[in-house]
Formats: structure tokens, C-alpha cells, sequence
């Protein structure tokens, strides 16, 4: 019966341009939204079951936001990839920042800078993050699409895999 696998799907929130973060106590999902019109990027949260929408941060074509964002495991805060697509160097155009759900307010999460930055995941204990990314200037080498870990403390990350597959 389709009833064990969960029931018939229900489409709940239209228009994801990126993969969904979930709230701590899984009652809300954050996601992307690229407006085509108005050339916009969204960071919005809304129930999990698409109700309570709201937009919780808009930037322009220039300053994007990448395909990732992770809800702290506190709740407070989600981090996101915003991208310079218009740099002062042709390297490091991505940024690793964070906004506090409750104040909008945002804050860079390290001065690093990359090339390409995505796929993240906080740690249990909310110290750090888990990304995939590229660090300014690697983007023709092998250490390209590494996964590394982002310490929140200190804005400070190093390269977890070691080999010289892409993730």
C-alpha cells in the first residue's frame, strides 16, 4: 500500500532553487528562491508544510545566494553561500555568512574567500560547518570541490578529504 511509503505526495511550496534546510525542531524548512523577474535571490523559511512563508533575506543579481544554506542546530541562525558575481578579482567571489532568524541581522562567518562553495551541514554541537568547496585560486587543481570544516570560533576552515576526487 502507498500508505507505508508515506501516501500519495503533496506538492507543499513552489519555486526551490536550492536544497532544503530544516529547522531544529523540524517544524520550519529554509530554502532559495531565484525571483526571474526582478532578478532576485530569496532566503525564505515557511512551515514544513508550505504555510507561514516569509522572506527572510533578498539580494540582487549582482550578490547571489549559492546552493546552500544549513539551519544551526540551535535554531538561531542559517547559514548561506552569498556569491559576488561582479568580484574585484576573477578568484574567491564566494563568502560564507549567517543570519540570526529572529533579527535579519547578517554577519560573515569567516574572512575566507572561495570559488565555489556549497552543500553545507553545521555540526551537532554548532561549532563549525561541513561545506564543499573550492578555495580562491584552486578551481584548476585537484584540490577542487574539497570537503571541509568551517570553525564558527575562529572563522578559520581546513580541508577534510585528502585524495583527489571532487565532491
Amino acid at each position: 500500500s502507498s500508505d507505508l511509503l508515506g501516501g500519495a505526495p503533496v506538492k507543499i511550496v513552489t519555486m526551490v532553487h536550492s536544497p532544503v534546510s530544516f529547522s531544529h525542531d523540524g517544524r520550519e524548512m529554509a530554502f532559495v528562491r531565484y525571483n526571474e523577474q526582478t532578478k532576485e535571490y530569496q532566503l525564505v523559511a515557511a512551515g514544513v508544510d508550505g504555510s507561514a512563508e516569509r522572506i527572510l533575506l533578498t539580494r540582487t543579481d549582482r550578490e547571489r545566494l549559492s546552493l546552500g544554506l544549513a539551519w544551526s542546530p540551535d535554531g538561531k541562525f542559517i547559514a548561506y553561500e552569498s556569491m559576488d558575481t561582479n568580484p574585484t578579482t576573477s578568484q574567491g567571489n564566494c563568502s560564507i555568512r549567517a543570519i540570526e532568524v529572529a533579527t535579519l541581522a547578517t554577519k560573515g562567518l569567516s574572512p575566507e574567500r572561495w570559488d565555489t562553495c556549497y552543500r553545507m551541514a553545521w555540526t551537532t554541537n554548532g561549532e563549525g560547518l561541513l561545506f564543499i568547496g573550492t578555495r580562491a585560486g584552486e578551481s584548476l587543481t585537484t584540490r577542487r570541490d574539497q570537503v571541509y570544516y568551517l570553525s564558527v570560533a575562529d572563522g578559520r576552515s581546513h580541508r577534510i578529504s585528502t585524495d583527489g576526487s571532487r565532491y
